[in-house]
């Protein structure tokens, strides 16, 4: 990294893609760390990995950096409220040496210690945990074709999303008391999916029926159930969702 991410800071108006792109990427690796690391490790070391990562990546801007041990335990107290002795932290940083997470060059008695702190991404364990939860991701159920019309806590989504009105006259609607309406009818092969369903009152759900939902738009519209400017906008609105469903239909 070429600058450290406190500097980043300093002035919001300075950070460039670049910039923000390297503090997204240390973010997600700390990230990474509280969420995976912390099972591989007692507290103990995973509290000096934290220290190391904070030295590296946020202080420096590199995975390698020059510390003193005494350096590390001063952020670190013991549990009567002093800084960790030298010898826990060297116990703390040789456990992580010991199991790859952290990298100690060679080096002469007296000479300050370097060393190469591991992103947590690439650490064996963190991967396998990464990759474990990013398979589970990909089985999860795709939203844009699951049933939203025979679920109740689902059917409420779509009259949240639709604002609790009417998408074809726009009155008010309460949770108690609406209907879904399919913009591909049921009747033509329409699916229950959220694209293909709109918050509706009793009367224009009954009046529509089977119609051709942009006729039936236009027809309320006419009737002056509906401003110029509403209709403009929930024509558009349910353009939008049909392509939507369009979408969903081919992902099958």
């Amino acid at each position: 990294m070429e600058k450290n991410i406190l500097s980043l800071f300093k002035d919001d108006n300075d950070l460039d893609k670049a910039s923000i792109e390297r503090i997204r990427n240390v973010l997600q690796e700390f990230d990474y760390a509280t969420k995976y690391l912390s099972r591989k490790l007692k507290v103990r070391p995973f509290v000096v990995y934290l220290l190391l990562f904070k030295k590296a990546y946020f202080e420096v801007g590199q995975k390698k950096i020059t510390v003193k041990l005494a350096e590390i335990g001063e952020n670190l107290l013991s549990d009567i409220g002093k800084p960790m002795s030298h010898d826990v932290i060297k116990r703390g940083v040789n456990e992580l040496v010991q199991k790859g997470y952290v990298y100690k060059y060679p080096g002469r008695p007296g000479e300050i210690n370097q060393y190469d702190i591991l992103l947590p991404s690439e650490i064996r364990e963190v991967k396998e945990l990464i990759a474990v939860e990013n398979s589970t991701d990909t089985n999860k159920p795709n939203e844009e074709i699951v049933d939203y019309y025979t679920n109740q806590e689902k059917r409420i989504l779509i009259l949240e999303r639709d604002n609790y009105k009417c998408n074809y006259c726009m009155k008010e609607l309460d949770k108690d008391d609406f209907y879904l309406d399919h913009i591909f009818p049921r009747t033509q092969g329409g699916y229950n999916y959220r694209s293909n369903l709109l918050a509706a009152c009793h009367s224009c759900n009954t009046k529509k029926n089977d119609k051709d939902v942009d006729e039936f738009l236009m027809s309320n519209y006419r009737s002056g159930l509906l401003t110029q400017n509403e209709f403009l906008h929930q024509k558009d609105k349910i353009h939008k969702l049909m392509d939507v469903y369009r979408e969903a239909i081919k992902s099958e």
